[in-house]
């Protein structure tokens, strides 16, 4: 594991240890998948990895776009993995080199 790798993990946690959300990843673009590098929370295997032409953070992944769904059972998109999950924001974050 390298340092980045290492400081996204350390900031997952921290994210989940101050505001206690169900479930919280980071994805990596990989060709045509987003790979989870970090998370905290809920997983689960079915979201390791994500195909760029399906869900929500293919959507993001290819928009470059911020989507929020205030309720995931009326969003079409939505890949559910768990039942107690009500809504979701998937946020693309850009490394510039």
């Amino acid at each position: 594991m390298n340092d980045s790798q290492t400081q996204i993990r350390s900031a997952v946690q921290r994210l989940q240890d101050e505001k206690k959300y169900f479930s919280i990843a980071f994805y990596r673009i990989e060709g045509e998948y987003a790979i989870r590098v970090a998370s905290a929370g809920a997983t689960c295997e079915q979201c390791e990895s994500v195909h760029l032409s399906a869900g929500n953070i293919g959507r993001v992944a290819r928009s470059g776009l911020v989507h929020a769904i205030d309720d995931v059972s009326k969003d079409a998109s939505y890949k559910s993995c768990f039942s107690q999950v009500r809504s979701e924001t998937v946020v693309p974050i850009v490394v510039l080199r």
